[in-house]
């Protein structure tokens, strides 16, 4: 118990400090919409941009978390839920990597790693949560398939509750994780070998998973949205929808090359094995799925490693964990944590948590102070939309990508519309005029800048280093 009590303050220290002060474009619109929840109810209509679109909740849960943080304590509010998300993650990393392998020094080992190597994914992102998520469900389907013990059907059940109303774009990836038990069950069958596979009760958990989407409040959208998401145009341009490129994602090679040697093994069960294949695959054709590699590889790892050093070097992990758990040793641990961290450290003090180069922090208080904002349409880019949304403006599109995409909206394909302008494909002036645009908030670096600088009917309103607004006075 002591030893599971000083591992879990080591991982809380590591988490804490890993954790971005800075924040991004998809939390401010968490922030926004958990505000109109809270004060005005689910709304049929998004109350955010000017096209009066209809509206889904694919994070319902998480929007009323990230309103409540943020009207506590502001920006600092976010920063501290994120925190705790981080830690709940890194905790319940521990726990299953100790319950698989009963070792508490590789489990500690293996838990830091990957919450390090997860670093660019913690954020205030439905993932923050799905990643605990999955990791439990990894865990409940196994000790389901050993035990036969009916209570983790419901611990599963609740799981998908959960997920479905937190990152319900990600809800088909808990079906998926029921395919390697079932890969492994029908090639035994095949083979006529005996299968250590309950596939019934497995079959009965997944039917209660699917069910569990009907308990969003998308409802039958739960099923659709993914799919939804990798058939509109979004994928082309956003980088986490992209294909791997693995000449630029070195701890990836590694990963792969230990994945193969792990399929290649034949002490490694097969459900773990097609768990790793199918995950490589799903990492080739989107960056996103980078995590679960990481994640689930790393326990794969762990779980098969330390069996086998704990069968050839017993003496020597337990001499080390006595070291390291003793007053002194543990007292160092913490230093060279922090001492190994402390660049994080570092940017975290000499870091806003709004960065003024991505977000038009002086323009957004230009617009507020000296236009009629809410009665004028304001032609935004993308990327900082949902800063405007937090600021009360009305905006022509924001992070919340899929909405704005024909197979979302039915209405007409925005976001392409947008990336075609921005690119300088289209005329810019038949999409301000389609949308009677008053003004337009620009990067300044931006090409769609460079033609309204040089169009007499647009005059520049405001300008700082990085962004510009420009007057439509087109009548």
């Amino acid at each position: 118990m002591k030893k599971n009590i000083l591992s879990l303050i080591l991982i809380v220290i590591v988490c804490i400090l890993i954790v971005p002060k800075e924040l991004q474009n998809d939390t401010f619109y968490l922030i926004k919409i958990g505000e109109s929840l809270c004060k005005n109810g689910i709304s049929q209509i998004d109350p955010f941009s000017f096209h009066n679109l209809t509206y889904l909740y694919p994070h319902l849960i998480l929007c009323y978390l990230a309103y409540f943080a943020y009207s506590s304590l502001s920006f600092f509010g976010i920063y501290l839920l994120t925190i705790v998300f981080t830690i709940i993650l890194g905790i319940t990393l521990f726990i299953i990597n100790n319950k698989i392998t009963k070792n508490n020094l590789l489990s500690l080992i293996f838990t830091i790693i990957t919450i390090v190597l997860l670093k660019n994914f913690i954020t205030l992102r439905g993932q923050i949560v799905s990643y605990t998520i999955f990791i439990l469900e990894y865990y409940f389907l196994d000790k389901l398939n050993i035990t036969n013990n009916k209570r983790y059907l419901i611990y599963l059940f609740i799981l998908v509750l959960i997920l479905v109303n937190v990152h319900v774009a990600v809800y088909p990836f808990f079906w998926i994780m029921y395919l390697p038990y079932v890969g492994e069950y029908l090639y035994n069958k095949v083979l006529k070998k005996d299968t250590k596979i309950n596939i019934k009760l497995i079959g009965i958990s997944f039917i209660l998973s699917f069910a569990g989407g009907m308990f969003s409040y998308l409802g039958i959208n739960s099923y659709t949205y993914l799919f939804k998401t990798l058939t509109n145009s979004t994928t082309i341009y956003i980088s986490e929808h992209q294909p791997l490129i693995l000449i630029y994602n070195g701890v990836i090679i590694l990963m792969f090359i230990i994945m193969f040697y792990i399929i290649n093994n034949k002490k490694v069960l097969l459900k773990d094995k097609l768990l790793l294949l199918g995950l490589g695959i799903m990492t080739l054709s989107s960056n996103r799925h980078k995590s679960l590699l990481i994640i689930f590889e790393l326990i794969i790892i762990n779980k098969y490693l330390t069996k086998y050093l704990t069968f050839k070097y017993k003496k020597v992990i337990c001499f080390f964990e006595e070291k390291l758990f003793n007053k002194k040793n543990f007292a160092l641990s913490i230093v060279i944590i922090l001492f190994l961290f402390s660049p994080y450290i570092i940017y975290n003090i000499n870091t806003d948590y709004i960065n003024s180069s991505l977000y038009p922090i002086e323009a957004v208080k230009y617009i507020k102070n000296n236009i009629d904002y809410k009665n004028k349409r304001i032609y935004n880019f993308i990327d900082f939309g949902s800063y405007l949304m937090l600021n009360d403006i009305k905006v022509y599109i924001d992070s919340r990508t899929d909405l704005y995409t024909y197979s979302y909206n039915h209405y007409r394909d925005i976001y392409e519309e947008h990336r075609q302008l921005v690119y300088g494909n289209i005329y810019y002036e038949d999409i301000f005029e389609e949308y009677n645009i008053d003004y337009v908030l620009l990067y300044k670096t931006n090409i769609v800048s460079t033609y309204l600088k040089h169009d007499k009917n647009y005059t520049i309103e405001y300008e700082d280093d990085n962004f510009i607004l420009f007057q439509r006075n087109i009548i």
